[in-house]
This record gives C-alpha cells, structure tokens and sequence, in this order.
C-alpha cells in the first residue's frame, strides 16, 4: 500500500478553543475538538474565556508560616529551597494516636478534632503560629472516639455571633462558640444512637437520627424540649443530607428520595413545617448536597444531578451532570467522600477517599462548562471549608492540609497531563498531512513542558508519525532554540503564541501535554492552531 498522496496547495489552517473538559463519548467523531479524552490535574479556567490550567498544590497545616509564602530563588536555573522545605518540615501533625475526625473554622480560627486513644476521647486542638494547641473541654463531656465529625457553623438569635454545632454519629452534639464547649439538651432525643446528620433553617437547629429529623427551638440550638416548639419528622429511611434550598426551604434526602420542607408558621402553640416529596425515585450519597448558583447540586448512584435537572427531566440520564464523564464516574462511585461548593471557581467538587477529584465548572446560563480530573495522591479521611468559602482544608489519619495552597503536593511534583480528543477537521474520512500547531499558553519562566501528536487513533497505516514527543522549556525571551527538542521561551508577562513543529499523516489529531513540577506557578492554555494539508480519501 502507498503513502497516501497530499496535495501541497490544500493548505489549511483551524483554532480549537480548548472548552468542554473530559469526554468520554464511546465515538470520537461525537466529542467537540477542544474536549479531553484524558486530563490529570488540570482545572477550567474561571471566566468566559476558554483554557485549562494546571491545579495549585497543597500544604501541610497547622497555624505556623506556610511554605509557599517562604521564597525559594531561582540561580542559574536551580532553585534555592531550603529555607522553604524548612519551614515545612516544622509543621507537625495534629496531635494524638487514633485519627483526625475532622475540624472547622470559627472566627477566622482553624481547628482540628482527633482521636487520642491513650486518654479515651478525643480532643481538640486550635492552630497556632506555634502549631496545634489543645482546646479544654468539660470533664465527663468530652468528645468520644470513633465516628465522623460534621460540623455546621450558624448565626441563632438567642446568640451574638455564629456558633459552631459538632456532631460524630457517636457523641453528644454540642454547640462552641470559640471559648466553651456546651452539649444540646437531649432529654427528648433519642438515647441509644447519636446524630449523623447536621443542619440549620429558620433559625432551628436540625439533627438527624438514622431516620427520624428532629428540630429544636428557634433562636436557641441547645433547647429540644418539648416546650420549645420543638419537634420530630419521620422519613422512614436514612437520611443523607440536610442542607438549604433557595425559596426559603430545607432539601432532605435519603438515597432513594428527595424531600422539600418549608416554614409555615405557628397554630396552636405548635410550630408547623411543610414537607413535600419532591422525587420518589431520585435521591443523594451521603454528605454531596450542595447550594450553589441558585441550585442544589448532589450525587447519586446515577451520577451528579441538580434539583432543577431532575425537575425538568426527571429520573432519566439526560438530566445527569456527569454524562460525559460517565465512565469515570461509575468506576469510582463507591470511594465518594464528600461534594464541596467552590463558589470562587463556580464549582462543584467532589472528592473520593483516595485523593482523586471531580471538577464541575458551570458557564453563564449554568450549563456544565467543563468537567476536569485531579489526584493529590492523599488518603482522605474528609474535608472541610471556612465559613466564608475562601479556604478549604483537607485531612488524612495525622495531618490537615490547605487546599489550593502553594506549586507542590506538600513539597512533590504536581504532574499534569491533557489530551485533546481526536478531531478530524469535519473532514473523518479524508487523510491530512499534519504539519504542526501554534499553541497560546501562559506559564512561567522555568517550566518545561513536553507535547505529544497522536494521528488517526494511532492507526497503523493512516497514522504515521503518531506518538512523536516534543520538549520545550520557558527561560527568558530569546529566539528558536533546537527545532528537535522544540524549545522556545518568552518573557514573564502574558499570552504568548509558538508553532510547534509536529508533522504527520493521518484522519485525526490528537495533542498531549505534559508536566511535572514542584516550582511553577499555574500554567494555562487558552487554544491551539493547527495547520494541515488535505489529501484523499481513504479508502
């Protein structure tokens, strides 16, 4: 069989807005030309404009300097990090022997929860510019050890300021207001399990138990007497969250329904809520319902859903969020920890308990823009934000980690990979002669970055040249470096545009980038223009 001929004269030339995130369509010829058939560690870029950027990193925590905020100096291309990776390795774990149950924010303070198996209860600790300090609780209330610690941070009337409301499944649940820890009065809740679920609405504190909600006095979170209009709703199965809905009600969920409950006032001394089933055949895993961008967003065995997708499609796979990310979604469905509002990136994230991330950035009309990839390689035991939104932290059995924090996984490399999916130019079935891409990429001087070009699904025959690797690396504004290795710098401000070098023959093209760094700062690409030359049709 003979090369296929190229005409010289067919010289064409088409920009790809990278949009779309992954898209893991069964056909190729189905996905849009900016989406990805694989990503690692990249994020959609926040605005209107297209790209993906590498993710920040992580750091280890616990109230002393953060190391990226030390200064590692870049001399004759090596980077001085010592007094940074000094300042990291004096950050301890959270102290004790069992796990970390979680911790919280009040009043721009960091806490942390963790078992301490020698004393039998675990304690909890405050974050420090001297690191982790313990936080005196009552003796005889202590919090247990086990369970999982859930905590709502919430502005009652009978109080002056927000207040933090802590449950584990296991202990008490108690209200601290940053100085003293005060259990609820459970006269009137049940005995023999603790609260699994937490949440607050209308000024009441709700709690559940396996099955059963019960809400306690308005204005006052300790008060669950029976005088204090309090009171109790039976669902009839677990419940999974609690969380505020907009319309001014409160969205419960088990795993198999979905229930709305409104406000509607006082009769007879007796406060009266509304419950309405919202869906009998859809509901939510365990701690993933969110409020965000006029919506609730939350996952199931399905796959991740809004309460206005399923009002308007119902229980079918048209409403699902993850639709093209499916797969992925599927094989991992059994490690999901937690979904998190990220309302500075317009976000929704869920996390899994082996560090990977599942990003879901909305556009304008609140369409799902792009969905992206990450892995920070931690075993998570859970998550948790700051009251505001602006901080998130992580933690695994000894230590909390800042989340979005610094240009390393705690003092590691950060490897990001993306590959475009492989487009065909509106043309499937007729062979190009590839002849290389001008990429727009903003990164930082110092950062090597390696392409790949696959062509025609590396077909044997119509894919020559597929696999060819490139390598270049951003050291200053100066000219073409070796046309091998397709080196070529520029300077420290902006946008800049280079052609890639990359020839080959095939139906198809799809384009690979490759990371790995622990120094840089976040890299973005905006678009990628290829040229091509037509030739004929296979055949």
């Amino acid at each position: 069989m003979r090369t296929p001929t190229i005409r010289a004269d067919q010289v064409r030339s088409e920009l790809i807005p990278l949009r779309g995130g992954l898209n893991e369509s069964a056909n190729f010829n189905y996905t849009r030309p900016g989406n990805l058939i694989a990503c690692l560690n990249y994020e959609s870029l926040v605005g209107f404009f297209p790209g993906y950027r590498s993710i920040a990193g992580y750091e280890a925590f616990d109230g002393r300097t953060a190391p990226s905020s030390v200064l590692a100096p870049r001399v004759d291309g090596v980077y001085d990090d010592a007094d940074r990776e000094a300042a990291r390795t004096a950050i301890t774990a959270v102290p004790g022997d069992g796990n970390v149950k979680g911790g919280f924010e009040l009043a721009g303070e960091i806490y942390a929860v963790r078992e301490d198996l020698v004393a039998e209860y675990s304690k909890v600790y405050k974050a420090t510019s001297l690191g982790w300090v313990e936080v005196g609780q009552t003796l005889g209330e202590e919090i247990e050890n086990g369970g999982k610690l859930k905590v709502i941070i919430y502005r009652f009337s009978g109080y002056n300021n927000p207040v933090a409301i802590l449950i584990d499944g296991v202990s008490t649940p108690r209200v601290f207001n940053g100085t003293t820890f005060t259990l609820i009065n459970h006269a009137n809740l049940p005995t023999t399990i603790a609260p699994h679920i937490v949440g607050a609405y209308d000024n009441r504190l709700f709690l559940a138990y396996d099955t059963s909600i019960f809400f306690g006095a308005v204005g006052d979170p300790t008060d669950f007497g029976t005088l204090a209009n309090a009171g109790e709703i039976l669902l009839g199965e677990r419940i999974t969250n609690i969380t505020d809905a907009p319309g001014n009600s409160l969205v419960i969920t088990t795993e198999s329904f979905i229930d709305i409950l409104k406000s509607v006032g006082y009769d007879q001394d007796s406060w009266i809520f509304q419950k309405e089933t919202f869906s009998k055949t859809v509901g939510a895993y365990e701690d993933t319902a969110v409020t965000m961008l006029g919506d609730v967003y939350f996952a199931n065995k399905d796959g991740v859903l809004s309460l206005k997708t399923v009002d308007a499609f119902g229980d079918f796979s048209l409403n699902l969020i993850t639709k093209d990310a499916n797969k992925t979604y599927q094989a991992r469905k059994g490690l999901i920890l937690k979904g998190i509002a990220d309302r500075e990136k317009g976000q929704y994230r869920l996390f899994y308990d082996d560090g990977y991330v599942l990003s879901f950035s909305f556009d304008a009309e609140k369409n799902v823009r792009d969905i992206m990839v990450a892995n920070y390689k931690l075993q998570l035991l859970g998550l948790f934000m700051t009251y505001a939104g602006d901080r998130k932290f992580m933690f695994t059995s000894n230590f909390v980690y800042e989340l979005d924090k610094g240009t390393s996984f705690n003092g590691n490399e950060i490897p990001t990979t993306l590959q475009t999916s492989y487009y065909h130019y509106k043309l499937p079935a007729v062979i190009k002669k590839f002849r290389g891409f001008v990429i727009d990429l903003e990164g930082e001087i110092g950062t090597q970055y390696y392409f790949r070009g696959d062509f025609a699904y590396g077909d044997k025959y119509y894919g020559k040249g597929q696999s060819i690797v490139r390598e270049w690396e951003v050291t200053g504004r100066a000219a073409w470096g070796d046309v091998n290795w397709g080196e070529f710098v520029w300077g420290s401000g902006g946008v800049d545009s280079k052609m890639m070098y990359m020839q080959g023959i095939g139906t198809s093209l799809s384009i690979g980038l490759f990371t790995k760094n622990k120094y840089s700062k976040q890299h973005t690409i905006q678009s990628l223009l290829v040229n091509y030359s037509i030739g004929k049709r296979r055949h």
